[in-house]
């Protein structure tokens, strides 16, 4: 797997500001913190041949002006609610060194209730 560097998360947050939110940030959440990770994630995942890719907290608590707290919390939710699958959890290192998450992006989260699709 390509890892992402510093270049591609500034392209890929740029592009995730620009384009429409996908279906499943708009049926699904009214946070729009949420609306934008989703956006992010989708732009990320776009860019890998295979839709595995690596987002640590503190990254898109950056990118996003946010804490890393939060972030943490939205990318959870994201996991439960089936638009991410988490294939790695973040692993601490010896030496204070770590590997964040990989997540792939799985598009299938359906309309909260009430939401007509």
């Amino acid at each position: 797997m390509r890892r992402l560097n510093p270049l591609d998360f500034g392209v890929a947050w740029q592009a995730a500001k620009k384009m429409p939110n996908p279906p499943e940030a708009v049926l699904r959440y009214d946070n729009p913190s949420m609306r934008r990770l989703v956006a992010l994630c989708y732009q990320l995942a776009f860019t890998m041949n295979d839709g595995v890719f690596v987002l640590g907290c503190q990254t898109a608590a950056d990118l996003m002006g946010v804490s890393d707290g939060w972030t943490g919390e939205l990318l959870r939710r994201l996991v439960r609610d089936g638009v991410l699958e988490l294939v790695r959890k973040h692993q601490s290192r010896s030496g204070g060194a770590s590997e964040s998450s990989l997540f792939r992006y799985v598009r299938r989260a359906a309309a909260r209730p009430g939401v007509a699709s």
